[in-house]
């Protein structure tokens, strides 16, 4: 099968032929055409018709992903690239920086602007030099037009997917996952419907963590596995041995975490990351949090752990290890934000976290792009609950909670 070959001609990096690298009598075409480990990237280089590009006077730095790389791609994602002339050459293009022939030696971490028009990312680290994700496997391979160095992956551009149209989709489409991708599932849902789908969508909340378990079960019921954290190796071996799925991920934006107390507190206002470990560990009142905040008892409301907002909250507060906070006292886990919501709102010495917009608004054609994650629409006002200045500030927070992290879906490619 012709794989990707327009793909792997990669990254033609500016600057000039130098030190290690010598002019040959081969250009790149044909070095590359040469290499056995390269004839996947080879057939893909003619069928994009790239050939006499980058057989021309150059020079081109390129990173070519070898034929395992290749291989490694899902079969839909190949077919589509080579039914698909423009998207495949917008691909390849991507691997390629014009105007230089870049030595290993002479790579530096940063940005360089490929042949596509978009950035590619260098990150030399000692003897390795990575290209985006790829990993530079042998370098400096010299041509009389640039040089190559070869990749063990594929390095895959930003690309616009052609529009559905819904009234042609035909079969019922299942989700599951993440509470915080939940309302944008709901809403893409409802907008799918409206554009004419007559099939049966469902959307069930039951945490990151769930939603891949039933997404790579053997004989799954899940079509898409909403999720707010990447997908972990374990989870996409699952699928492969359940199922023979592979997973495929599509980012709709990204989102942090908020940590929220009720409206009667007004003695917690700036917390360290230390502090609100011990709100969430073995801080009995908030008096133990820190000397001075009254001697009431905390009452804590947590995502489940099935959820990714409770991977990412201990992540950040306990460095990934989750036995404090399951073994603090008066420990509340539920799936359910609104449950969570509600929980904070009767107590006064409560608190909890969510991701970052737990608000009423909801997602409307106007004002929802892949770039913002909306919230769920909890049953308790919001007004009831108040975001902490620590987090939901625009300065920096001495708690750093607010760091991105991803939130998106996974798909079946079955």
């Amino acid at each position: 099968m012709q794989k990707f070959r327009a793909l792997a001609i990669v990254l033609v990096i500016a600057l000039v032929l130098t030190g290690a690298v010598v002019a040959q009598d081969q250009n790149l075409v044909e070095l590359i055409a040469g290499d056995p480990d390269l004839s996947t990237l080879a057939s893909l280089v003619e069928a994009a018709g790239l050939a006499d590009t980058l057989s021309n006077e150059g020079p081109f730095t390129v990173f070519a992903p070898t034929n395992d790389a290749f291989a490694a791609l899902p079969d839909f994602v190949v077919e589509y690239l080579t039914s698909n002339p423009e998207v495949l050459t917008s691909v390849l293009t991507y691997h390629v920086v014009p105007g230089a022939a870049m030595t290993r030696d002479q790579a530096v971490s940063g940005p360089v602007t490929s042949m596509n028009g978009a950035a590619i990312t260098l990150t030399a680290e000692d003897a390795d030099l990575l290209v985006d994700q790829a990993r530079v496997i042998t370098a400096d391979k010299a041509a009389s037009n640039g040089v190559v160095h070869t990749i063990d992956s594929v390095i895959i551009p930003p690309i616009a997917l052609p529009e559905v149209l819904a009234a042609g989709v035909t079969g019922d489409i299942a989700n599951a996952g993440s509470s915080t991708v939940f309302p944008v599932s709901q809403f893409i849902a409802a907008e799918f419907a409206a554009e004419g789908y007559t099939g049966e969508i469902t959307v069930d909340s039951i945490g990151t963590g769930a939603g891949y378990e039933r997404f790579c079960a053997a004989e799954s019921p899940s079509d898409i596995a909403n999720a707010s954290r990447a997908i972990r190796q374990s989870e996409i071996d699952a699928c492969a041995a359940n199922n023979n799925r592979v997973p495929v991920e599509f980012r709709i934006g990204d989102d942090g975490l908020s940590v929220v107390v009720n409206p009667a507190n007004d003695w917690a206002g700036d917390l360290t990351l230390a502090e609100l470990a011990l709100a969430f560990s073995t801080a009995v009142t908030w008096a133990d949090v820190r000397p001075g905040f009254p001697e009431c008892e905390i009452v804590r409301y947590s995502p489940g752990t099935d959820s990714g907002t409770f991977d990412f909250f201990t992540e950040v507060v306990f460095e990934e290890d989750t036995a404090p906070i399951l073994a603090a006292g008066q420990l509340n886990l539920n799936e359910d934000d609104n449950v969570l919501l509600d929980g904070v709102a009767a107590n006064e010495c409560a608190i909890g976290y969510f991701a970052t917009p737990t608000t009423s608004r909801t997602p409307t054609a106007s004002n929802w792009s892949p770039s913002t994650v909306w919230p769920r629409p909890p049953k308790a006002s919001p007004a009831v609950l108040m975001c902490w200045p620590v987090h939901c500030s625009s300065t920096p927070p001495p708690m750093s909670l607010s760091r991105n992290r991803m939130s998106g879906s996974i798909c079946s490619t079955r």
